[in-house]
């Protein structure tokens, strides 16, 4: 696995005997493809929610440069480009990397991984409709936070 950093919390402060230890903050995770520059749409329509969400929750923003090939395959070149900036208007916008985990999807192999998995394990019916087939095929999903991946089994 990789060694992502970790946000710091209270939750992962060693505890004093006797002292309550903090319930630990709900977690984001959201991504924005980098297809080109940034624009008041994306301020407004994410980025300002973003920046909000840091002091509630606990925030894993992605630069999904992976999903801009589906737009980009025919000249990828500007992706690479475009990720930098991108991340560098994010910080200027006020997220913090300091209370925050900023990544790029193509960084992680476990983000492939993990899309590997759950797109052999999720069938497509499922994948368009998922509350749907969530309240009538709950058999359907895997509950990742009990899932064993490294078994050998």
């Amino acid at each position: 696995m990789s060694d992502l950093p970790v946000p710091p919390s209270d939750a992962a402060a060693p505890a004093r005997a006797g002292a309550a230890v903090p319930a630990p903050r709900p977690r984001v995770l959201s991504g924005m493809r980098p297809t080109g520059a940034m624009h008041i749409g994306h301020y407004h329509g994410a980025l300002k929610n973003w920046v909000r969400l840091q002091d509630q929750y606990e925030c894993f923003y992605f630069a999904a440069d992976w999903h801009a090939l589906t737009s980009d395959y025919a000249d990828p070149r500007a992706v690479v480009d475009n990720t930098l900036e991108m991340v560098a208007d994010w910080i200027a916008a006020g997220l913090d990397p300091e209370r925050s985990v900023l990544f790029i999807q193509s960084m992680v192999p476990e983000h492939a991984e993990l899309h590997l998995l759950l797109s052999m394990l999720t069938p497509l019916g499922c994948a368009q409709a998922e509350v749907i087939c969530f309240i009538y095929a709950p058999e359907f999903f895997l509950d990742i936070r009990r899932a064993d991946f490294t078994s050998k089994k």
